[in-house]
């Protein structure tokens, strides 16, 4: 009966104070999540850089500007120069609104990819050499062709090369390239993973047959 007796009254303490936690746990903060990397303060907005860096608005929504360093609140836009905030695309002379620079977002965990991604050293060009193409060989038309193993790129003047990497991603600048899973930065100077980022590899020049 005792038993009993301490098992309801627990039920009613339980019932009564419910946020009384057994074990004292602190709720953590309200985070506001950019991706699975990176967060911002709960009453601000994630905005990214061209270059894919998060930043945190202090507005709750936001509207991130082009320069990716400058937001407006709900409702306003960016101007050309990314200094003030407009509504309607009027600036209102009473109350000009300065545009808030925004904050680097807070790192959840370092990306699993960033440290164990092997690093894509550049691979020089080599000349188009003339001759007959084996049977192991990709060929990109019916005349050039490159080595087994690697991937055909045409660069900015029409011209055949070759990725160092099966099924690779063809930079958009003509000489570099990155392997099957990433994407070339804007730059073409770096390959990415998700959030990771490896240095992106060389074409080669293709063979003729």
């Amino acid at each position: 009966m005792l038993r009993i007796t301490l098992c309801l009254l627990m039920v009613v303490f339980v019932c009564a104070y419910p946020n009384e936690l057994i074990n004292n746990q602190v709720p953590e903060l309200k985070r506001v999540h950019c991706d699975n990397y990176y967060t911002c303060p709960d009453g601000t907005t994630c905005c990214r850089h061209p270059q894919g860096v998060w930043f945190c608005c202090p507005y709750s929504p936001g509207r991130c500007c082009l320069d990716g360093y400058h937001c407006c609140p709900y409702g306003f836009d960016c101007d050309l120069t990314y200094t003030h905030c407009l509504r309607r695309n009027l600036r209102y002379p009473f109350t000009p609104k300065q545009a808030f620079s925004s904050v680097p977002a807070s790192l959840i965990s370092p990306p699993d990819d960033e440290a164990s991604a092997p690093k894509t050293p550049m691979t020089a060009l080599i000349e188009a050499s003339d001759g007959a193409a084996n049977a192991e060989v990709i060929h990109c038309d019916s005349r050039f062709y490159c080595p087994q193993g690697t991937s055909c790129c045409k660069d900015v003047t029409g011209q055949w090369s070759c990725c160092p990497y099966p099924l690779g991603q063809c930079c958009k600048d003509g000489r570099h390239c990155c392997q099957y899973g990433y994407t070339c930065d804007p730059g073409s100077i770096s390959c990415r993973r998700f959030y990771s980022q490896v240095p992106s590899g060389d074409r080669k020049q293709v063979q003729t047959v």
